[in-house]
């Protein structure tokens, strides 16, 4: 799938019509074509602390904003004819529908799509925020025996350490292939690189090379990855060189 859109809420409070912003990133062909930002004025318009602690939003940042339908008249040509892809599928998913319901709008079946597209659309917006080229190649007819909510969390926690750990400008690519046995996804990007010696112990829990302590994390994000994969018939590879970036290879069993 080369052509989709990501879509990201955030909520004032813990009712899912509550977004108080939206970030869209419209990819066409594999590369992104256009992006959208707006803060939303929330309903019901209350903050919580805890909502707040996550984006940092308050309600003083909305209070002039638009409510939700006046945005979504921005939004809708963008996203015409294709389907939404995001990270946390339920939770924005939701989101949506409570609002169109709240404003008393006509939902019309948006079409969301899960695993590799899901993953990428928790880390366009960050990409685009660093001018990161990202590019996807994936046949439309390739599947594997997954868990669709696991594995989409294990390729974002690789594709999220390669937004984090490329420089503003870099690219990451995606490519998709299918093997014998396997389906074979490829993450590679044009970051900081992983020395040979620490190869065998990034997926270590709690792991950091001491050249990334200066970047948010917390060492866990590939040990889940290759948790989750082998946990399902697959393993995970990498090749890396120190300043020209790595390439992550997820194996996954085809059906």
């Amino acid at each position: 799938m080369k052509d989709f859109a990501a879509i990201d809420f955030e909520t004032a409070n813990g009712e899912r019509s509550s977004v108080c912003s939206v970030g869209v990133v419209v990819v066409r062909d594999g590369e992104i074509a256009d992006t959208f930002y707006s803060l939303i004025q929330p309903e019901p318009n209350y903050y919580t602390y805890w909502c707040s602690r996550v984006h940092g939003l308050t309600r003083e940042d909305t209070e002039e904003a638009p409510v939700f339908s006046e945005v979504w008249k921005q939004v809708e040509p963008l996203i015409e004819g294709l389907p939404l892809v995001a990270h946390n599928k339920g939770f924005d998913e939701g989101c949506l529908k409570a609002a169109f319901k709240v404003y008393q709008m006509d939902y019309p079946d948006y079409c969301f799509y899960d695993t590799l597209a899901a993953a990428l659309g928790g880390i366009l917006l960050n990409a685009e925020k660093k001018k990161i080229d990202v590019q996807v190649e994936c046949p439309e007819h390739l599947d594997a025996r997954h868990d669709r909510k696991w594995t989409s969390e294990a390729l974002f926690n690789i594709l999220d350490n390669a937004v984090k750990y490329t420089p503003a400008g870099g690219q990451i690519r995606v490519s998709v292939e299918g093997w014998e046995m396997y389906v074979k996804i490829d993450i590679a990007d044009t970051g900081i690189g992983i020395s040979e010696q620490h190869q065998g112990t990034i997926f270590k829990r709690f792991y950091r090379e001491d050249v990334v302590h200066d970047v948010d994390g917390i060492g866990i994000g590939l040990y889940l990855a290759r948790e989750i994969v082998t946990l399902q018939g697959g393993y995970i590879r990498v090749a890396s060189e120190v300043g020209k970036g790595s390439t992550f290879s997820v194996f996954l069993l085809r059906k």
